[in-house]
């Protein structure tokens, strides 16, 4: 209860894990009415997707989103489908920048990034960190590149940079 009046929140994976645990799960958080800027440090797969839904929909007026996705080379990246969640509706009518690092165009990060840009309304600016593990210009990252740009956005002011 006392971290819902902060207005910055880092979590670290473990906590994440934690949230997705489903005996944790039945909780609801406590709104975070005033967090403005969330970082999460975290593997991106599908046993955190739980945790991260719960997080998301406790953070109604989050402006900024950091997600340090975490590369383990144990867990297998796949796509999972994203499906419009009316609890997000919020989280998604604030949210203005979100920033990716770690982000190595596999299909369930890109999974993300059209979800966020398809129900972000208000968002500004997508930074899309792809690390030193990709060629500047690779051929990859022009096909990830274009498939972004044909996606349906949300917020007409909206603008992806990769570094």
């Amino acid at each position: 209860m006392g971290l819902s009046h902060v207005h910055c929140l880092t979590l670290e994976s473990q906590c994440i894990e934690i949230l997705s645990n489903s005996n944790y799960f039945a909780v609801d958080l406590n709104p975070f009415n005033n967090l403005k800027s969330l970082e999460l440090h975290t593997c991106f797969n599908k046993n955190n997707i739980p945790g991260l839904a719960c997080i998301f929909k406790s953070s109604p007026m989050l402006h900024t989103l950091i997600l340090n996705i975490i590369n383990d080379y144990k867990i297998v990246r796949r796509r999972k489908k994203s499906t419009g969640n009316p609890t997000l509706k919020p989280f998604l009518q604030n949210l203005k920048v979100v920033k990716i690092h770690g982000f190595l165009e596999y299909e369930n990060e890109v999974s993300l990034t059209k979800f966020l840009l398809k129900h972000g309304k208000a968002l500004e600016e997508m930074i899309l960190c792809t690390g030193h593990c990709k060629a500047k210009y690779s051929l990859q990252r022009q096909k990830i590149r274009s498939q972004m740009m044909g996606f349906s956005w949300a917020s007409s002011n909206a603008k992806i940079a990769f570094h």
